[in-house]
Order: C-alpha cells, then sequence, then structure tokens
C-alpha cells in the first residue's frame, strides 16, 4: 500500500505562508499534537481539502474562507484585520508514495474564484483527481481514509437504516440503488397491468354468460315486438288509407268552392275598383271643394281687408275736407278782411284827397275874405304893421317860443289823439282775438276729451287683443297636447294593431253577446273574457290551452244554455258554444303534478280567472300543462311518463296521444286580452279627437275674433292719430292766438304810459303857453297903447285878431286840414300794415289749402282704386260660390254614388264570406284530415315505423312544427293541420304510401270496430312486452365483450412476455446489489467481532466484549436496516444507546475499523477519536493501532491524550506563532528513542 508522506500547506486556514509537515518515510503511526487552537483541526482539514472533500465539511461555507486572514489580537482583545498583506490564494500539496515507490503529488489550490485540482503539477478535473485517489483505495465519497472529529459519535447514534447506507456506500452497491428502483417500478407496473388485464378478462367471461341469456330474451321480445309492429303499421296504414280517401272527397269540395270564391272573389274585385274610383272621385271633388272654400276664405280676407284700409282712407279724407273746408271758412273770413281793409285804405285815400282839395279851397275864401273886411286905412296898417314889426321885434322871442311850443302841442295833441285812437283800435282787436282764442280754447278741450276717450278705447282693445291672443296660444298649446297624447295613443293601437284585430266576426259576437246578456240573466261571458294569463309570457300557451273554447259562452245552468241557443236561432245569428256550470264535471287535478319539473306548471296555475267561472276555466284547463320549451315538454312526457297534454310557451303542443304539433302563433287569441285596453284606447282617440274637432271649429271665431280687434285697434290707431293731428293744430292755433293777444296785451300795456305821458306833456305845454300869452300880453299893451287910443280900439289883441282872424283862422283850418291829413295817412298807413299782415295770412292759409286739396285727391285715388279692387274681389267671391254651388252639388251626387258602391261592394264581400266561410270549413275539415295524417307520419317517424313508401320520405316530416297556417284547422287540442290544396303528395311533404299490404277487406271497411280490433291486439302484445324485463342491446353488448375478452387475452399474453423481461432485468440487478452488499457487510460483520474483542480485552476481561451486526432484511438488506449489538466486557446485552459514552466510542471505532478494513485505504487519519475515552480504553486504541499500523496501513491521528500519542512512532507538533499571527509545525521522530 502507497503512504503519506508530507503535506505541504501555503496561506490555508491559520497556516500563513508554504509550511511542509513530514509524516516520515518509514512511520506507520503518526500523532499530531498541540494545544487547543493552535492549528490541528486545520490540520485535518488540510489533509481532507487536498483528498477531495468539500468545503463545507470543513468548518466552512465558501471556499475563500479557507485561505488564511491573518489577525493581530490588540491589548483590548479586539482582533483587527491586517492591511493589503492578507493572499488571496492557498494551496494544499499532499505527497503520496505509491506501492511502486513512485511518487504522486496532489494538489488542489483555492482561488477567488474557486478551485482547482493538480496532479502532478497537472491540472485535472474532479472527476479524474477522485479516479485517480480511487485506485489507490482512496474514496472521497465513501470516506475511507479518515474520521472527522465528533464521527465516531454519530456511528455511534446513527439509526439501521443509516447504517445500511454506510455498508452501501462503503460497497458500492449504491450504485445500482437507481437501475434497481427503476426496475423494480417497471417490473410493478408490468406485473399490475397483468393483473388488471386478468380482472378484465374474467368480467368479460362473466358478461359474455349474462349477455347470452339476455340475448334470448331480447330475441322472443323482438319477435312480439315485430308482431306488435306488423299489427301497429295495419293500423296504420287502415288510418292513413281512409284518411286521404277522406281528403281527396274534401278536396272535390274544396276545388269546386274555390271556383265558386274566384267568382265571387272577381266581383268583390271589381266592386272594390269601382269603389275605390268612387272614393277617389269623391275624394277629388271634396279637395276642390275645400279648394273652392279656401280660395274664398282668401277673397273675403283681402275683401275685409280692402275695407278695413277703406275705413282710415275715409277717415282721413274726411279730417282733410273738414280741414279744407276749414281753412276755405278761414280763407273767406280773411278775404273779407281784406276787403274791408281794401275799402278802408279806399275810404282814406279818398278822405285825404278831399281834405288836400279843401284845404286849396280855404286858402282860397281866405284872401276874398281877407280883403273884403278890412275898414282901416292903409297908413293905420302900416302904422299897425309898424308896431307889429317892433312888437314882433320886441317880442321876438316870446313869440318864437310859443310858436315853438304851439308845435309842440299840436304835436303833443296828434301824439295823444294817435295814441288814444291807437288804443281803441288794439282793445278791439283785442276783444277779437280773445273770442276766437275762447273758440279754439273750447274745441282744443273737446279734442282733448276726444283723444283721451279714443286712447282709452285703444287700450282696452289692445287688452282684449292680448286677452285673444293668449286665449290663442291656450287653444294652440292645448291642440299641441291633444295632439301630442293622440299621437301616443296611435302609436299604442299600432303596437297592439288594434284595427287590424278586431274582426267582423268578433264584432258580431260582442254584439251576440251583449244581446245574450240583456235578454237573458245568467250569461257570464266569453270564456277570454272571465279569464287572462297570470304573466305574458304566458299569453301564448294560455291561448293555445284554451283552444277552441276560446269564444265559448259560460253561462250558469243548462237551461240558460238552452235559452241562448233558441235565442240564436230565433235571430237567425252565428252558432255558438255554451258551457253550463251546473253539468260539467270536472276532475280533480292531482297535486304531485305542480312538483315534477320547476319548468313546467299547471295551466290552471297560470290564469287569473273570475271566481263565479271558476269551475267552467278548471274544465277548460283540466290537467294541461305549460312548459318552458319543447325540451322541457318531451322531458315531462316521455322521461317522466307524465300523461297529461303539454303545452310550450310558443304554443307546440304533446297531446295525450304522444302527437307533437307545432302549435299556432296565438296572436289573435293572446289579442283578446287585450281588447278591454285596446277599446280603452279607441274611446280616449275618439275623445282626443272630438276636442280636437271642438278646437279646430273655434280656430276660425279665435282668428275672426283676433282679425276683428286688430281691425278695431287699427281704426282707433287712425282715428286717434287724426284727433292728436287735430290737437295739434289747434294748439299751435291756439299758442298763436295767445301769442297774439299776448302781443296786443303787451302793445296795449306799452301804449298806456306812452298816452299818459303825452297828455300830460300836453297839459305842461298849454301851461307853458299861457304863460308865455300872458307876457306877450303886457307886452302888446305897452307897443299898441297909443294906437288903441287913437283908433279907439279897445284890445289891440281883439284888433290883432281881428285883423289875424283870418289868418289865424286860416291857421287853424290849415292845422285841422294838416291833422285830418297826418290822422288819415297814419291810418292808410296802418290799414296798410294790417293788408300786408291779411296777405301774409292768406298766404299760409292758401299753402294749406292746396296740402290738403291734394291730400284730398290723393285718398280720393285711394279710395277709388280700393273700391274698383274690393268690387273686383266682390265680383270674383261671387264667381268662386257659385262655383262651389256647383262643386258641393257634384260632390254630393258622387258621395251618393260612393255609398251606392259601398253598399254593392258590402253585399258582394259579404257573399264572398260567406263562400270564404264555406271553404274555410272545407279547407279545416281537409286540413284536419291531413294533420291527422301527418301526425301518423310523424309519430312513424319518432317511433321509427317503418311504413311502404311508393316516393318520399319520413325524413322529410319535421318533428318540432308543421309548416301550415293557423286558423279554421286548428283542432281541439289547439293542434294546426295543414290547409295548401294539393294532392296527398304535396300536403304529406311527397309521401305516397303504398297501401297493397291492406288486404280489401280493411280497405272496403272504414268502421271504427277494425281499429278496436287491431288496437286491442296491439295492446295485448304491449302489454305482455310490458312485462319483460330486456336487455335491448344485450346482442351489441355481446360481441363487444367477446371482441374485448379477446382483446384482453392478447394483451394478457403480451403483458406476461413484458412481465418476464422485467423481472429477470431486475432480478439480475438485484443480484449485483445484493452481492456487493453482502460481501460488504459479511467482511464487516467478520471484521467487527475480532476488532471489538481486540479493543476491548484486558487482563480482567482477556476474552474482550462481543459485537455483531445483524440485517432487519434478509433477502434484499439493504432495503432494510442494519442493527449494530455491541455488548462490552461483563455486561449484559443491550442496545447500543443503553451504554456509556466510552463503551459507544469503543464499540464505534471497532465498526469504523470494521468497515475500513473491507476498503483499506493506505492511511487513516483520526481527529481527536480519543476525547471521550478513558486512559484504559486510549491504550486498547494505541494497541490496536500498533498492532494494525505498518506498511499495508498508515494511521495519522490527532490526539491531546498522551496515553495515546507516546505511543505513536512519530510526532507533529503544532504551535502557533504569536508574532505572525499563524500556526506552525514540528516534528519528531519517536524511533530514535527507546520505549
Amino acid at each position: 500500500m502507497g503512504r503519506l508522506e508530507a503535506i505541504e500547506l501555503c496561506n490555508f486556514k491559520s497556516y500563513k505562508g508554504v509550511q511542509r509537515v513530514d509524516f516520515g518515510k518509514s512511520s506507520s503511526f503518526t500523532s499530531i499534537i498541540g494545544p487547543n487552537g493552535s492549528g490541528k483541526s486545520n490540520m485535518m482539514d488540510a489533509i481532507s481539502f487536498v483528498l477531495g472533500i468539500r468545503a463545507k465539511q470543513l468548518r466552512s461555507s465558501q471556499l475563500k474562507d479557507l485561505i488564511y486572514r491573518g489577525r493581530i489580537m490588540t491589548q483590548n482583545e479586539e482582533e483587527q484585520a491586517t492591511q493589503s498583506s492578507d493572499p488571496d490564494a492557498a494551496y494544499i500539496k499532499a505527497i503520496y508514495r505509491r506501492d511502486d515507490k513512485s511518487m504522486l503529488e496532489l494538489k488542489r489550490t483555492i482561488s477567488l474564484s474557486g478551485s482547482d485540482y493538480y496532479i502532478n503539477d497537472r491540472s485535472v478535473s474532479f472527476n479524474e483527481y477522485s479516479s485517480i485517489l480511487a485506485q489507490e483505495n482512496i474514496l472521497i465519497k465513501a470516506k475511507n481514509f479518515l474520521v472527522f472529529q465528533g464521527d465516531v459519535e454519530a456511528v455511534a447514534s446513527q439509526s439501521p437504516q443509516d447504517l445500511c447506507k454506510l455498508i452501501e456506500k462503503i460497497s458500492g452497491s449504491a450504485e445500482y440503488a437507481v437501475e434497481y428502483e427503476r426496475l423494480k417500478r417497471q417490473e410493478h407496473e408490468v406485473a399490475n397491468a397483468s393483473m388488471a388485464i386478468l380482472q378484465q378478462k374474467k368480467a368479460y367471461n362473466a358478461e359474455i354468460k349474462q349477455f347470452k341469456q339476455q340475448k334470448d330474451d331480447v330475441d322472443s321480445y323482438n319477435r312480439k315486438l315485430r308482431e306488435q309492429a306488423d299489427l301497429a303499421r295495419t293500423l296504420l296504414l287502415w288510418e292513413l288509407y281512409h284518411l286521404e280517401q277522406s281528403a281527396r272527397a274534401k278536396e272535390d269540395e274544396v276545388r269546386r268552392i274555390n271556383s265558386m270564391l274566384a267568382e265571387r272573389t272577381e266581383i268583390v274585385s271589381s266592386n272594390q275598383n269601382d269603389l275605390e274610383a268612387a272614393r277617389a272621385e269623391f275624394a277629388n271633388a271634396v279637395k276642390n271643394c275645400q279648394k273652392v272654400e279656401r280660395t274664398m276664405r282668401k277673397k273675403e280676407k283681402e275683401i275685409e281687408e280692402c275695407n278695413m284700409s277703406l275705413v282710415p282712407l275715409k277717415k282721413k279724407q274726411k279730417l282733410t275736407k273738414s280741414n279744407f273746408d276749414a281753412y276755405s271758412r278761414r280763407m273767406h273770413q280773411i278775404e273779407s278782411e281784406k276787403e274791408t281793409q281794401l275799402k278802408e285804405i279806399a275810404s282814406l285815400q279818398r278822405n285825404l284827397r278831399v281834405t288836400e282839395k279843401a284845404m286849396e279851397e280855404f286858402e282860397k275864401k281866405i284872401e276874398e275874405k281877407k280883403r273884403s273886411q278890412l275898414n282901416i286905412s292903409d297908413s293905420d296898417l302900416r302904422e299897425y304893421d309898424l308896431l307889429l314889426a317892433q312888437f314882433n321885434n320886441q317880442t321876438s322871442a316870446q313869440q318864437s317860443q310859443i310858436q315853438h311850443v304851439l308845435r309842440r302841442k299840436r304835436t303833443a295833441q296828434d301824439s295823444v289823439s294817435s295814441l288814444q285812437q291807437r288804443k281803441d283800435q288794439l282793445n278791439k282787436q283785442a276783444e277779437s282775438i280773445k273770442s276766437a282764442l275762447d273758440t279754439i280754447t273750447n274745441k282744443h278741450a273737446q279734442l282733448s276729451e276726444m283723444t283721451t276717450v279714443e286712447n282709452d278705447k285703444l287700450v282696452s282693445l289692445k287688452r282684449h287683443l292680448e286677452s285673444v291672443v293668449n286665449q290663442g296660444i291656450e287653444r294652440s298649446n292645448k291642440d299641441r297636447e291633444l295632439n301630442e297624447k293622440l299621437q301616443q295613443v296611435l302609436l299604442q293601437l299600432a303596437e297592439y294593431n288594434a284595427d287590424l284585430r278586431e274582426t267582423e266576426q268578433e264584432k258580431r259576437n260582442q254584439e251576440i253577446m251583449k244581446k245574450l246578456k240583456h235578454s237573458i240573466p245568467g250569461v257570464k261571458g266569453f270564456v277570454h273574457q272571465l279569464c287572462a294569463p297570470k304573466q305574458r309570457r304566458y299569453a301564448s300557451a294560455v291561448a293555445t290551452v284554451l283552444g277552441r273554447n276560446t269564444n265559448a259562452i259560460v253561462v250558469d245552468t243548462f237551461q240558460t244554455g238552452t235559452q241562448c241557443l233558441e235565442f240564436l236561432k230565433a235571430n237567425k245569428m252565428s252558432v255558438m258554444t255554451f258551457i253550463p256550470l251546473d253539468t260539467i264535471s270536472v276532475r280533480p287535478i292531482e297535486r304531485s303534478l305542480r312538483n315534477v319539473l320547476s319548468e313546467a306548471r299547471l295551466a290552471i296555475d297560470c290564469v287569473e280567472y273570475d271566481p263565479s267561472a271558476e269551475t267552467a276555466i278548471q274544465y277548460v284547463c283540466a290537467d294541461t300543462m305549460i312548459c318552458d320549451d319543447l325540451e322541457v315538454a318531451k322531458s315531462l312526457r316521455w322521461k317522466h311518463n307524465i300523461n297529461v297534454k303539454a303545452v310550450t310557451l310558443d304554443g307546440s303542443v304533446i297531446n295525450k296521444a304522444n302527437l307533437m304539433t307545432g302549435g299556432f302563433s296565438g296572436e289573435r287569441a293572446v289579442a283578446k286580452w287585450e281588447d278591454s285596453k285596446v277599446r280603452g284606447l279607441k274611446l280616449m282617440k275618439d275623445q282626443l279627437m272630438d276636442e280636437l274637432q271642438a278646437l279646430s271649429s273655434k280656430a276660425h271665431e279665435f282668428e275672426d275674433s283676433e282679425d276683428k280687434a286688430r281691425s278695431e285697434i287699427s281704426s282707433c290707431e287712425i282715428r286717434l292719430k287724426s284727433l292728436r293731428d287735430k290737437l295739434s293744430e289747434y294748439t299751435v292755433s291756439q299758442k298763436s292766438r295767445q301769442d297774439e293777444l299776448n302781443f296786443v296785451t303787451r302793445q296795449l300795456e306799452e301804449l298806456e304810459p306812452q298816452l299818459q305821458s303825452s297828455s300830460q306833456s300836453l297839459q305842461e305845454l298849454e301851461d307853458e303857453h299861457d304863460t308865455i300869452e300872458d307876457s306877450l300880453t303886457n307886452a302888446r299893451t305897452s307897443v299898441f297903447g297909443g294906437f288903441c287910443s287913437r283908433l279907439g280900439i279897445e284890445d289891440i289883441r281883439t284888433f290883432g285878431d281881428n285883423q289875424s282872424k283870418f289868418a289865424a283862422e286860416a291857421s287853424r283850418k290849415r292845422l285841422e286840414f294838416t291833422t285830418n291829413s297826418s290822422r288819415i295817412k297814419k291810418q292808410i298807413e296802418h290799414f296798410e300794415s294790417l293788408l300786408q299782415e291779411t296777405e301774409r295770412r292768406k298766404s299760409v292759409i292758401d299753402s294749406n289749402l292746396k296740402r290738403e286739396e291734394a291730400s284730398s285727391e290723393q285718398f280720393k285715388s285711394d279710395l277709388n282704386a280700393l273700391s274698383e279692387k274690393v268690387a273686383q274681389l266682390e265680383q270674383e267671391k261671387q264667381n268662386l260660390e257659385n262655383k262651389l254651388k256647383e262643386r258641393i252639388e257634384t260632390r254630393d251626387k258622387l258621395k251618393l254614388e260612393e255609398q251606392k258602391q259601398h253598399e254593392l261592394l258590402k253585399d258582394s264581400v259579404n257573399t264572398q264570406r260567406e263562400a270564404e266561410t264555406d271553404l274555410s270549413n272545407a279547407h279545416g275539415e281537409v286540413d284536419s284530415l291531413y294533420s291527422g295524417r301527418l301526425n301518423i307520419l310523424r309519430t312513424c317517424k319518432l317511433e321509427m315505423t317503418e311504413l311502404p313508401l311508393l316516393e318520399g320520405s319520413l325524413d322529410n316530416i319535421p318533428l318540432n312544427a308543421v309548416e301550415a297556417p293557423s286558423g279554421p284547422g286548428q283542432d281541439l287540442d289547439g293542434d294546426v293541420a295543414m290547409g295548401e290544396e294539393g294532392s296527398s303528395s304535396d300536403k304529406g311533404y311527397g309521401i305516397v304510401i303504398n297501401y297493397g299490404e291492406l288486404n280489401d277487406e280493411l280497405r272496403e271497411n272504414s268502421d271504427e270496430s277494425v281499429k278496436e280490433e287491431l288496437e286491442n291486439k296491439i295492446r295485448t302484445l304491449r302489454e305482455e312486452t310490458e312485462l319483460m324485463v330486456i336487455n335491448s342491446r344485450a346482442p351489441e353488448k355481446l360481441a363487444k365483450s367477446t371482441d374485448h375478452f379477446n382483446d384482453a387475452s392478447r394483451e394478457f399474453d403480451d403483458l406476461k412476455k413484458q412481465a418476464k423481461e422485467a423481472r429477470d432485468k431486475f432480478n439480475a440487478i438485484k443480484r449485483k446489489r445484493y452481492d456487493r452488499f453482502e460481501a460488504a457487510f459479511s467482511k464487516v460483520s467478520e471484521e467487527i467481532q475480532t476488532i471489538y474483542r481486540e479493543l476491548t480485552k484486558s487482563q480482567a476481561a482477556p476474552l474482550g466484549g462481543t459485537a455483531q451486526l445483524s440485517l432487519e432484511n434478509e433477502d434484499e438488506p439493504y432495503l432494510g436496516g442494519i442493527r449494530y449489538h455491541a455488548m462490552p466486557p461483563m455486561k449484559r446485552f443491550c442496545d447500543i444507546e443503553l451504554l456509556s459514552g466510552g463503551e459507544k466510542t469503543m464499540a464505534a471505532l471497532a465498526l469504523l475499523f470494521a468497515i475500513h478494513a473491507y476498503q483499506k485505504a493506505p492511511f487513516f487519519v483520526l481527529d481527536e477519536v480519543d476525547a471521550a475515552l478513558d486512559n484504559a480504553n486510549i491504550a486498547s486504541i494505541a494497541r490496536y493501532i500498533n498492532s494494525n499500523c505498518g506498511d499495508d496501513l498508515q494511521f495519522i491521528v490527532i490526539s491531546l491524550k498522551n496515553g495515546l500519542f507516546e505511543k505513536s512512532e512519530s510526532l507533529v507538533g503544532i504551535y502557533r506563532n504569536q508574532d505572525e499571527n499563524s500556526s506552525r509545525a514540528l516534528t519528531l521522530d519517536l524511533g530514535k528513542y527507546a520505549r
């Protein structure tokens, strides 16, 4: 055997740097010693690591934990990592010498990336590495070369199963475990399959015996069924034959009625065309009348509008005429004033000429008179003239002054006279203006009052118009609301199709019911009126349940029904069906029917009905059940075998005779329950239409009222405008007169102070004149005193006056003439100014007259045009009235013609309906016959009954529905028969039956006794077959069972071969595994006895103890466990768990040494296996090692006990270098020293 000579560590765990430990070239027992913590176990880990043990088994979780990490202990006993001097790689190298003296260097490196294996410095894989070690009998998986610290206790306390696994690893039998399990599983699977097939064979064999007996029963059953089928087919052929014969006879009658109906239909069509033509002509006539009426209304409206337009024009013309007349009167007045003013001017001018002429004549007379009246001499006159000159010289200033005063006085007198005259004229003018102003004011007040009244009337008319408009809006809103309601009602009626629903027959039925209820007490009503479906979805089904009883009449007694029949006959009314409540009998309904299926319920439970008619409703509904669909109905009838009539929600029926029909839509029957609602809707429709008609009739009244109100408002506004215009004119005129009056008043006010001032000035001048005159008198006396004395003139003034009398008179006259002339001129100027004012006023009035005249002419022209238009419109209206009268006569004639055509159509339709009724009845009979034929054919298809057919196939027959119209062909159960014309093949989906099997007797005899005889025979055979319990599929199952038995036999033979092959393979691998395990177990079992005895013998017990291994499973020991029993010397037998620690250790070491003896490694490394041993046991271990170590076996023991390591041949001392914080090793060859 080889030996481990040395091991080299580089930075492994606590070993820093490269350190080599030699185990001696000749030493077979080496002890590794050292204090705790020095690195002894790390040396064990290094040996284990280099020999392929995984890092996790070396007290490290990762490979990098095996690399040296220096630690320097501080004074505070805290570890501090050295700096970056720590290595990042390590390796272990083992120097192994083979038997042939060749050297084998085993090296395993550690880096941060992983671990690598080298042999003689050549990198190899782990498999190659472990293979080379295995060649040296170093088994890594079995770990036969080392015992870790604590493994001894684990071995001592392991279970039998664990020990068995350990032996399997050592023996190598574990290599066959996977294949062993696979082949074992395969063998079991094949064996189980074979057993299952064998059981199937037995079961099939039993089935074959059973089915053979059942087949015989089936054959007997089939013979009777064939007889029954033959009889049933004969019965079916007999029924079909006579149904077809009856149907052909009825079809001949149908063709005859059809021919007659075609003729009557043509008549109806012709009458309808005539009626439509008459209606069209009448409608056209009505439209023409309406068109003329609309045109007339338009004309009337135009005439009314023209008349309304005439009113304001006439009023404006009247107002214009009134204004024109007023202006004309004013013009005449102004003309009169002008004429008067012209006359005044002419008169004044004449007076002025007369005054001037009189003044000329006066001057002439003065000169003549002056010469004739003076008697003094000329010398006296000259003296007088000289004195007068003297006087004048002396008093020139006074005379000049007095002349000046006189002039001023005359001027003042003229001024006072003129002012007084002006004042008189102004007063007269003011009185005239006041009179005119009073007249204008009164007229203005009247116009104001009239305007107020007219304005109030306009407000009242506008309020009335607003009221009329609001009423019109309310009427429109109500009309719209009524139309919306009518639309909703019409939509609902359209939904219910009410106009189509209420046929003539139903109307007649309703009339009959009214008359019966009115004439005969005890009549309850129609069945459909006395009941109704609880939910709408039941409507079609309930209608189908009621069938022809829908229109049956319920009466209280049989006697009442008889009276009703007599009443119908007496009044020649339609035939009706009656249900008397006192005589009908109702079978009680089984309560269990209510709980058969949740999708099916009794018909009586699906309707609401009048309690007084409960018996009649029960009689009509009976035990009929309503199902959700056809599948539920089929399940109810044929799966649960409930003998009731089944009706689906869509009207399909399966009756008690197992005949299935498609039913009918039930729309007309369903509609009967909605008739009350429809009648209510119709009543509401009529009410709404009446209200709309009433509103429509009042529409013209509202329009006329509104037009009248608007016309009155227009007229009132025109009058009001005219009044306001007049009022405005009078206001202007009043203001003008008032301004004139104010102006005259202001002139009077201004004239009065002037008059007073002039009067006062005149008085002052007169006073001044008197003063000057006194001064002149004194001067005159002084000058003319001598002259007067001489001539005996008493008063020179008188003389002077006499001398100047003529001059004074002349002066006075001249002054008078001058004053008159001045006055007349001023008067002429005044009247000329008045004339100018009059001319101005005349010009204004003249322009107003022309304007009013032009307006009058325009209004006259407009009135003439409107009058002509009104006359034309009136003529057109008259023409339209004549035209309307003619068209109304035409319309009335066409109306009579339409009524005549309607009566003709009604008669022809009644005749047609009679023919249709006859045809419908005939069709109903034909359809009933063909429906019976079709039901028989469907039954044949459902029951797979073969019929001798010449043409067609039963596959053409539908199962769920019959393609035929609903109507008169409906039978008592609500079934629908075919209603189309044609041959029997057409009626029966192209099926022509061969009746050759029917003998002449059956063909000729259609009596029901034939049917009863055949049915009795069929019933007898059915009862016999019903008593038989058979398996109709027995022959088929027999054949299948036979085939299955043969297949199972063949499969069983194949599985037997497979089982043998699997068993042979399994036994072969089992033998291999057993041989390997047995070899190891035998060897270990032999060796353990010797080893344990050697380990435990002593002077007190020279024979030592005993130890043995026992198998729990002798046949396949690797499947069970291995029990290890050790009995130390001088102790009773007991389980190893009850031994002391040392005893357990010795027993475990004995087992380990025994196992090692089977697969001997060249060396055996033990780590502190003596930890739990006393000195005697340690001595025994040392003795055993010394006796077994040698060239074939090398022991390397890590020990703390000197009783062991002192017996070794060499020592390896491990210590701790504190300076480097690293483990170090020293070696010592003890062979050099004496023992």
